[in-house]
């Protein structure tokens, strides 16, 4: 989708006339016959011509994008620009820190949820999935908790490694050599995930009114709850989501918008779809 507005064009149509007089007034001082120069002035504008045609052929979009305000501004983004490239646009527009912990995140109004989108996602992909006239939106804010979990996974999974809460403490021998078992573990190529499982209440796509309440546990393909209590047999687990083709949501005051138990909720969606299939949860 290439979106062009009436100041580009004008903008484009001056570059061209400006380009065209800096070269026939160089030919003006050339020895060239009259004939010669015409025949310049016509591969100048053949020259321009192919250069336009490539620039047109980059898919583009001019993309509001909204901070903690309230307010939008307008963003260019081309083809395979990645979420990290729109930060660092906004940054230097806004005159930010250059921090990297500012995130653009994606808004999905109408149904209360949002996420935060991975510094290698394009960005114009996820712009072109959204339905037409969507109430969709991208967000630019700080986050401190970005890398929290890759800088400090202690934090999120001491009972996986018998530690106690003051054994935590950034730093730390212990707390070094944990964070580096964990992120050999399950933040490389192995596929592992950690052994988590919990109660949850959750509601699938199409029931507006019952949250039901199950016995659920995380697995590497996907989430899986108990049909018997909170046996872990393979014959009693159900899988009720897998994560291949689904994004990670976190909900936004569901407990008003959808009559949810609580505010703590998350949301997996179809990635890439126009059309939603939502599972949601609550912890």
């Amino acid at each position: 989708m290439v979106v062009h507005n009436s100041r580009e064009t004008q903008a484009v149509t001056v570059e061209i006339k400006e380009r065209m007089e800096r070269v026939r007034q160089e030919l003006e001082h050339t020895s060239l016959s009259e004939k010669q120069k015409e025949s310049r002035l016509r591969e100048e504008k053949m020259k321009i011509a192919m250069e336009k045609i490539k620039e047109a052929s980059v898919q583009q979009a001019f993309i509001g994008v909204y901070n903690t305000t309230g307010s939008c501004q307008t963003v260019t983004v081309i083809e395979g620009m990645v979420a990290m490239t729109v930060c660092y646009v906004l940054m230097e527009r806004n005159n930010s820190d250059m921090s990297k912990h500012w995130v653009l995140v994606e808004q999905l109004p109408d149904i209360g949820i949002e996420r935060t989108v991975e510094d290698h996602e394009v960005v114009l992909d996820i712009y072109q999935s959204w339905p037409r006239d969507s109430e969709n939106r991208f967000v630019f804010r700080e986050d401190p908790l970005k890398y929290d979990l890759f800088e400090h996974p202690i934090r999120y999974f001491p009972a996986h490694l018998g530690m106690q809460a003051g054994d935590t403490k950034t730093g730390s021998a212990k707390a070094e050599r944990a964070k580096a078992i964990l992120l050999k573990e399950f933040f490389t190529s192995s596929g592992r995930v950690p052994e988590l499982e919990g109660n949850l209440f959750y509601k699938e796509q199409g029931d507006k009114k019952t949250w039901k309440k199950a016995y659920f546990m995380l697995r590497s393909s996907g989430i899986y709850y108990s049909t018997k209590g909170k046996s872990r047999e393979s014959r009693n687990l159900v899988c009720f989501v897998n994560f291949e083709g689904n994004n990670l949501y976190m909900g936004i005051d569901f407990k008003k918008q959808f009559k949810a138990p609580n505010n703590f909720c998350f949301a997996l969606k179809v990635q890439l779809l126009k059309c939603w299939s939502i599972n949601l949860f609550i912890n």
